[in-house]
């Protein structure tokens, strides 16, 4: 009975992990932001092969099942490590950077933020060279 029983939790804690995320799109993973009167999403994964991407542009706007969302903000950890990335987009429709979002990428020449960023949460940049 306890092995089945932790079989499971085992499977159940398995495919939590698998899908952390409402939908994907290219190689960006995004979790809608309940709101009525908007259409917002956060990127809360990445998913893409390191030797081919250097360079990463965020769209301010992605389409999930005829809806068009507004990316508006960026979740904690979401970069983190990507080592391999140099240069950085970020469109003014981002007003949120989660916690070291960015952390470990040190390969990082290039960062252009949007104007409309209004938080950058603490450790974002920290490691980046």
């Amino acid at each position: 009975m306890k092995t089945k029983l932790f079989s499971l939790l085992v499977v159940l804690l398995y495919t939590t992990c698998l899908k952390a995320y409402d939908f994907k799109s290219g190689d960006l993973c995004y979790t809608i932001i309940q709101d009525t009167e908007t259409y917002r999403v956060e990127i809360t994964q990445a998913e893409f092969d390191s030797a081919h991407v250097a360079v990463l542009s965020i769209p301010e706007t992605v389409i999930h099942e005829g809806i068009t969302y507004t990316v508006s903000s960026i979740g904690e950890g979401v970069f983190k490590g990507f080592s391999f990335l140099t240069h950085i987009t970020i469109p003014s429709s981002v007003t949120n950077i989660g916690e070291s979002a960015f952390s470990g990428c040190t390969a990082l020449t290039s960062i252009i933020i949007g104007n409309d960023t209004l938080s950058i949460e603490r450790h974002d940049w920290r490691e980046c060279h």
